[in-house]
């Protein structure tokens, strides 16, 4: 834990989990009110610029590999689904 003034404590950052049930209802709720419950928990990992960027990019990404292990093929379709859920 990290200290911040008037002896308040603040959660260290931790790497987003796509597979977490935790981390995904985290950005879930993010993704609905806009804002963290408390404070952005996680870590900003290089090359992305921004947490929810990354967050996004790891879902999709984990979204495009499962269903190209499913139907045993990668398309620019699924990419394209698998965008247009994050986006809605």
């Amino acid at each position: 834990m990290n200290q911040i003034n008037n002896n308040q404590w603040l959660p260290l950052k931790r790497k987003f989990d796509v597979n977490l049930k935790e981390d995904v209802a985290e950005f879930c709720f993010f993704s609905t009110n806009s804002k963290w419950k408390n404070h952005c928990p996680f870590l900003l990992e290089w090359p992305y610029l921004s947490v929810v960027d990354m967050i996004k990019t790891k879902i999709v990404e984990q979204y495009v590999t499962q269903k190209s292990k499913h139907d045993g093929n990668y398309s620019f379709k699924l990419l394209e689904q698998a965008m247009t859920k994050m986006v809605s």
